[in-house]
């Protein structure tokens, strides 16, 4: 039988009693070179930038003092500003986009119509198919600031299960993650992987799906994240995908007082964790690219600063405005680790936010009818604003999106489209990938509409594109 998840260990120092002076030791010995955490990160980026070493970045971070470091966070505060400056951009190329998805232009005597498009033959969803609430969840009594305690929940396939190194370095050893993998190996060849890993057991909750029981195009996503959120046996909940990596000190503001306080205060208060992506250096998959990817993770905001300021790390998905937009990067910048500010409101039906959330039976699901690509976590967010979530970024820690190919699912759905429906030669794989996933969440919608009340308690911003 895998091993449960463990009540995390508290933050607080049993010598002096201060959470605070505990997270700031507990990051500095993480920020130690020579620690068996840390290591595992100090990769080379190439033979031509070896003088770039581990010591001599962290030598250059330690130099940035005062004013200095300050007009550096006003500058990338600025840049994050003008990079979502183009949102206008964005959202034209969607809307001309989604035209061409709608009206594709079919080749001259090709005897084909849109009824044989994959949303019409491959989507096979009906109302029925979604549920209200997450199965067996506790009911949310009232807890107390010392009762909330985190579990960070991760969905994988097997080919990323070298991620687990970093999360369980990154969130903390002694920190318990519950872990969906998708994949072939038995429980115990995957416990003894994530031993390898650098993972300790007695801190991992271990659910797997098998493999072999689904293709590729149908990667049962949301219901991985439903086995992870299963295995969670604390309070509340970090939902992350395996590819976004959590800032060193993430665990640790999460403890602070305050923090604990606002969550126990409101079962249906989720956090947002602000997300950042790496650059993607295109250059492959070897180790040395996969070192060099590494190399430029940011692991605590200094590393952020100079990432932003190098044009090495952005604001997550930064050509897709709407995926994070509703969050106040500019304000996040000059927040204090643990302070929270309201997220008032949305401005995209498609905002999928990072969030800690508490697990009790208010929370619903992820709906299992969306497989594959698309929309899986859009729709959650939903169904959340619609039963009355609030939302509050949390300041000083984030998470970072590893760069990488796309996913297996992603491009074996794409070759089953090539194969199977490209009679239509000016109709894109991902035209026609993106049809299957709008069709699942039309009923999604049509479904939420009709069948759960309106609580919201968040607002539609004034610049809402309803989409």
């Amino acid at each position: 039988m895998a091993p449960k998840a463990m009540t995390p260990t508290s933050t607080k120092d049993p010598k002096s009693g201060n959470y605070g002076d505990f997270a700031r030791r507990r990051r500095a010995h993480s920020k130690d070179d020579d620690s068996p955490i840390m290591s595992r990160f100090n990769a080379s980026p190439s033979k031509q930038a070896r003088a770039l070493s581990p010591m001599s970045a962290h030598l250059r971070r330690r130099n940035l003092k005062g004013r200095n470091f300050m007009n550096i966070t006003i500058i990338a505060a600025d840049l994050l500003i003008l990079g979502y400056a183009l949102r206008s951009l964005t959202f034209f190329f969607s809307a001309w986009r989604n035209t061409r998805i709608a009206n594709p232009i079919i080749p001259d005597g090709a005897a084909v119509s849109l009824t044989t498009l994959p949303g019409d033959v491959m989507v096979d969803v009906s109302l029925k198919d979604f549920q209200s609430w997450l199965p067996d969840t506790p009911a949310c009594d009232a807890l107390q600031p010392e009762d909330v305690a985190y579990t960070l929940a991760l969905h994988l396939s097997e080919s990323r299960l070298w991620m687990m190194q970093q999360h369980c370095a990154l969130w903390g050893e002694t920190a318990p993650i519950s872990v969906a993998i998708w994949t072939a190996m038995s429980i115990d060849e995957t416990l003894e992987s994530l031993k390898n890993l650098g993972c300790k057991l007695d801190y991992i909750t271990l659910h797997t799906l098998d493999s072999q029981d689904h293709s590729l195009a149908d990667y049962p996503i949301n219901q991985l994240r439903n086995l992870a959120l299963s295995g969670v046996a604390t309070s509340h909940a970090l939902l992350l995908d395996v590819d976004m990596f959590p800032s060193i000190d993430l665990f640790d503001t999460l403890n602070i007082p305050i923090v604990r306080e606002a969550l126990a205060g409101d079962p249906k208060l989720a956090l947002v964790v602000p997300a950042f992506q790496a650059e993607d250096l295109n250059c492959g998959t070897s180790t040395t690219c996969l070192n060099r990817h590494l190399y430029w993770m940011p692991k605590d905001f200094e590393d952020l600063v100079i990432g932003l300021g190098s044009n090495k790390i952005f604001p997550y998905d930064p050509t897709n405005f709407a995926h994070q937009g509703s969050t106040n990067y500019r304000r996040w910048m000059s927040q204090a680790h643990g302070e929270l500010i309201d997220i008032p409101c949305v401005s995209s039906n498609h905002y999928q936010p990072y969030m800690v959330l508490r697990l009790c039976s208010h929370l619903p699901p992820l709906q299992e009818a969306f497989v594959g690509y698309g929309h899986n976590n859009a729709a959650w967010m939903m169904h959340l604003r619609r039963v009355g979530y609030r939302l509050q970024q949390v300041g000083g820690s984030f998470v970072t999106h590893f760069p990488h190919p796309s996913s297996l699912a992603k491009t074996e759905l794409e070759k089953e489209l090539i194969q199977t429906e490209l009679q239509y030669s000016a109709i894109k794989a991902d035209d026609t990938l993106s049809h299957l996933a709008e069709r699942t969440l039309a009923i999604f919608t049509e479904w939420l509409h009709t069948e759960v009340d309106d609580s919201s308690r968040l607002d539609k911003c004034d610049d809402f594109e309803e989409d």
